[in-house]
């Protein structure tokens, strides 16, 4: 079934395995303290991209093999998310939050967050 929406695609190894109803990304960077003993201010540091990204999509019987494969706690290489703006996320995530839904209509709905890190996030904001 065709998206409604064109907001954004979600893709595993470059294959777009769903359409897309919304994505909701959450990146940050923790704040490191590196002061050293007897320094008189304090110094931070940046740590590595973390992040995930919350999927709400259409599941698409075609790609059912790859659908399956989202379980709790896998591992997705080369998975991607990009919206309309051309922004992108990018990398290894873990899946978890895993649900699938069925509507009266017969309408079926896919539900998970990818969670990106270990330095494994990529971010375009081209």
């Amino acid at each position: 079934m065709p998206s409604p929406t064109s907001a954004a695609v979600f893709r595993v190894n470059s294959v777009t395995i769903a359409d897309v109803a919304s994505a909701t990304a959450n990146i940050s960077r923790q704040l490191i303290d590196v002061t050293a003993i007897g320094d008189t201010f304090r110094s931070h540091e940046y740590a590595m991209l973390e992040g995930t990204v919350d999927i709400e999509c259409f599941f698409d019987p075609s790609h059912d093999t790859v659908l399956n494969g989202l379980k709790n706690g896998s591992t997705l290489t080369a998975a991607e998310v990009v919206w309309a703006s051309g922004m992108s996320v990018s990398g290894n995530a873990k899946v978890s939050n895993w649900v699938l839904s069925v509507a009266p209509n017969g309408v079926a709905m896919a539900t998970f967050t990818l969670v990106f890190g270990g330095n494994a996030i990529t971010i375009d904001n081209t």
